[in-house]
């Protein structure tokens, strides 16, 4: 009984360290992921940002010409 008690509480030990492990991991893995997607959504929004300006750009330069082909 004493040798059965002795595994028991081992496994235990054992499956209590394997859910602590994968707690731990899947919280690593989810920060991970988080951290990805701020990147994901500052990338796109500096993109955004970009291509706004860009656009503006253009326009100011075709009303701009538009504006010296009146003249």
């Amino acid at each position: 009984t004493i040798v059965k008690n002795i595994a028991v509480t081992t496994m235990a030990k054992n499956i209590a360290v394997i859910a602590v492990t994968t707690i731990v991991k899947n919280i690593a893995v989810a920060t991970m992921a988080k951290n990805i997607a701020v990147t994901m959504i500052a990338v796109t929004m500096i993109a955004i940002e970009v291509s706004i300006h860009e656009m503006t750009n253009k326009m100011e330069g075709a009303v701009g010409s538009k504006l010296i082909f009146k003249k």
